[in-house]
């Protein structure tokens, strides 16, 4: 099974580091150990360059700080038709502007100009909160805070793409995040405490979540 895990522990810096590749949006090291949007009305995604989950993968991160407007992670990310836009699952952690996280199903998919489908919708978490996106190609998506699960769809357009960070924000009130990880999902044989999307000769049936 193949986890990737960045805690950002390390010297301030304008990107995450070699072991990361941008497609459009901007992250930074920032306090020497957290993660930072510094791009505002810029939209795209970032991923771990050397990580290539299987088709079922799972991206979790820790809130630290909300920004303004827009920000997020996300699961079978690709490009769209430019830089900026992206094609994938999104959980959208809306900000101070919306009481809600949304997963939308994005379709060259730009924050300040929507092209996706809202899959579901929860009440937002809280800073400090570990929140989780698992997506498994024909099956279905999760989404967990503190290991609760909050929204479960069974969307099946996606079917490769990588797990990273999302973002766009303005006013400089930017995003914050800590302890990103990301790894293939479920794991073999349903180990690790169980998948919660366990796929047999019934079917397939939720174990709650479980961690690698």
């Amino acid at each position: 099974m193949a986890v990737f895990t960045d805690d950002f522990n390390r010297a301030d810096a304008a990107d995450l580091g070699a072991n990361w590749t941008e497609v459009g949006t901007h992250f930074a090291i920032i306090s020497s150990n957290k993660c930072q949007c510094l791009v505002s009305n810029k939209d795209g995604f970032v991923y771990p360059t050397a990580f290539n989950p299987a088709a079922g993968m799972y991206a979790q991160l820790k809130m630290v700080t909300f920004g303004a407007v827009s920000h997020g992670f996300g699961c079978l990310l690709s490009q769209g038709s430019t830089v900026n836009n992206v094609n994938g699952y999104i959980l959208k952690l809306q900000g101070t502007d919306y009481t809600n996280m949304q997963l939308i199903k994005a379709v060259d998919w730009s924050y300040y100009y929507t092209t996706g489908t809202l899959l579901g919708a929860a009440a937002m978490p809280s800073n400090g909160d570990i929140v989780r996106l698992e997506c498994i190609a024909g099956v279905g998506q999760k989404v967990y805070i503190n290991g609760v699960e909050k929204i479960s769809t069974s969307d099946t357009t996606y079917t490769t793409g990588k797990a990273g960070l999302t973002g766009s924000s303005a006013g400089g009130a930017f995003p914050w995040y800590d302890d990103f990880e990301a790894g293939d999902w479920p794991l073999p044989g349903g180990g690790g405490g169980g998948s919660p999307f366990r796929i047999g000769s019934e079917g397939i049936w939720n174990r709650g979540m479980g961690h690698p």
